[in-house]
């Protein structure tokens, strides 16, 4: 970027917290927003989630969609220099019932974000495919149902205001690969739902001019992206039928509704029916021409090794918590663990239950995942009283590994985490947990 300018991305502040749930093992749009979503600066990606594909859906048949999603979303987000965000996998199967959830690692890393108590931020949910893992969470912990706002691409037409598409199906492709789910998030909960229905993700047309031209010389996220693009336009000739010079990026409109839409701008309107049953749709189709040149805007320079809208070398983002940069020794902090919980709590004083669930966050470099965790349990003076090794990539909701507490009895404890090659982190700040009073026989 030239040194003239006087809009540096630097100075942009996150205004959100956003989670990413989509199927990104199925049509690439998914990935193009997932970019998109990693590249602005004006949301924090607090988590995406790789979801399931409808089973035996011609996209991916396989049984294992959800992990199969994360492994392209951890593509993605290498791409973008953003392996700081977690990627957890989803149920790999669609709810069975309205009253039963899936206790998956995303489900209940979407209920921690949601409960958390140190943050003013909004947090949205952006779902570009089924709403298994927000049914799930809802399901488990009801109150996140103030603390988020969902924002879904799905559902069919509203009555009254578009015809269906020529060939369309009654049942709308992301509701049908979790009705159930739909009918739990709309029918039986009471989350804020802003949805995009069929008629409207249609409207966001791309042509192959503008993405030869705007996304494949870029980097290789640009060939990336492009080329995910292009397999499917070849897989479709394939059987006989033409896309003609256009695709449409469907699941782009969720990052209109979070990253790009002014402080000035009312809210979309609400969904408050079952799924394409909405008062109003969300988006007017003449808001599209600012996501396509903010999209394009995203994409890497080839020529300068720089990224038009972050401004810094080679898409690099600098997240708000700090990270230690050099080499990895045997104790290390090139990650940070932070933001320890107990029952989805900071102040943990006067817990409920005598073996209270922990939660955590792991900042990391590229490349990182967790492989095991330490927990402390300690005095006040901070000395070490007991600890608990566990080999495991779970931080969300994991067991209490300590005798239970008795009532009214006070706790500190601390959580350190270590990586493929053995490094181990340094200890997080500790948490100081307190039991309630229990009633007595």
């Amino acid at each position: 970027m030239a040194g003239d300018d006087t809009w540096p991305a630097e100075i942009i502040a996150a205004r959100s917290r956003v989670i990413i749930d989509n199927d990104f093992s199925g049509d690439p749009d998914g990935l193009v927003q997932l970019a998109h979503h990693l590249l602005s600066p004006s949301v924090d990606v607090r988590l995406v989630i790789g979801s399931h594909l409808r089973e035996g859906d011609p996209w991916d048949p396989t049984p294992d969609t959800a992990d199969r999603a994360a492994v392209a979303a951890r593509r993605i987000a290498e791409l973008t220099n953003r392996t700081d965000v977690p990627v957890v996998a989803g149920s790999n199967r669609a709810l069975r019932h309205r009253t039963t959830p899936i206790r998956s690692n995303a489900a209940l890393a979407l209920i921690a974000e949601a409960m958390r108590d140190d943050t003013d931020l909004p947090l949205y949910v952006t779902c570009g495919a089924g709403l298994t893992e927000v049914g799930s969470a809802w399901l488990i912990e009801p109150r996140i149902a103030e603390r988020l706002t969902v924002i879904w691409i799905g559902g069919h037409e509203h009555d009254g205001l578009a015809e269906p598409p020529p060939g369309g199906t009654d049942m709308e492709y992301n509701l049908h690969i979790d009705p159930i789910a739909g009918q739990v998030a709309f029918n039986d909960s009471d989350l804020r739902i802003w949805q995009v229905p069929r008629n409207m993700y249609r409207t966001v047309i791309t042509s192959r001019a503008e993405l030869l031209l705007r996304i494949r010389p870029h980097g290789d996220l640009g060939r990336f992206l492009f080329s995910a693009l292009a397999e499917v336009v070849q897989k479709v000739e394939g059987l006989g039928m033409h896309l003609g010079e256009t695709y449409v990026l469907g699941d782009s409109p969720l990052v209109l509704l979070t990253a790009l839409v002014t402080r000035l701008s009312r809210a979309p309107h609400r969904a408050t029916t079952s799924p394409g049953r909405a008062r109003k749709s969300p988006t007017p189709g003449c808001m599209y021409q600012t996501l396509r040149v903010d999209h394009y805007g995203s994409t890497p320079n080839s020529t300068t090794g720089r990224c038009w809208k972050t401004c810094t070398p080679s898409c690099s983002y600098t997240p708000s918590v700090a990270r230690a940069q050099g080499s990895v020794p045997e104790v290390t902090d090139a990650h940070i663990t932070h933001g320890l919980r107990a029952e989805y709590r900071t102040d943990a004083l006067g817990i409920g239950t005598a073996t209270p669930r922990l939660s955590w966050i792991n900042d990391t470099g590229q490349g990182w995942h967790q492989t095991a965790y330490e927990l402390a349990r300690c005095q006040p003076n901070g000395s070490m009283v007991e600890t608990a090794t566990v080999h495991s990539d779970e931080s969300v909701y994991v067991a209490w590994p300590f005798a239970p507490l008795a009532s009214r009895q006070r706790v500190t404890v601390r959580v350190r985490t270590a990586g493929p090659d053995g490094a181990v982190g340094g200890w997080s700040d500790p948490l100081a947990v307190e039991a309630g009073l229990f009633a007595t026989r």
